[in-house]
């Protein structure tokens, strides 16, 4: 466990750590949702934490899938778990300006998710970016 404040998802969370809450994810969250491409995560965190590839909004996905493993883990540290859902955040704002993608489409529903299980409904609201569901389907 890594655990900075910081826009670097290797920062927060090690590989190792990275590996399990992905496993915890698909095993508790995705049967339940199913809409996040398996293979396509796992070969992520691979490209992301061997090769330190950079994506925002894919890091956006990324750390969404790491709280939510945290979430539904017995994850001790709430602070990891919070940077996580404030990275999201971060990488969701950040790629506004970019116009919306499948990614950031994927990265803001983990993040109304986690939200809504979370208990935090007050922060739902803010989970999407401005114009994303109107640009997803025009």
């Amino acid at each position: 466990m890594l655990h900075q404040t910081t826009n670097d998802i290797t920062a927060i969370v090690s590989l190792a750590d990275m590996e399990q809450l992905t496993h915890v994810y698909f095993a508790k969250v995705d049967p339940c949702y199913g809409f996040v491409d398996e293979r396509k995560i796992y070969s992520a965190v691979q490209q992301r934490w061997q090769h330190s590839i950079v994506d925002a909004s894919y890091d956006a996905v990324l750390a969404g899938v790491a709280a939510l493993g945290c979430l539904f883990s017995s994850w001790a540290d709430l602070g990891v778990e919070a940077t996580l859902v404030s990275l999201v955040k971060s990488r969701l704002d950040l790629a506004a300006a970019d116009g919306p993608s499948v990614d950031i489409a994927v990265a803001a529903v983990l993040r109304t998710v986690y939200l809504r299980m979370a208990g935090k409904l007050e922060e739902v609201r803010k989970t999407l970016v401005p114009g994303l569901l109107v640009s997803l389907t025009a």
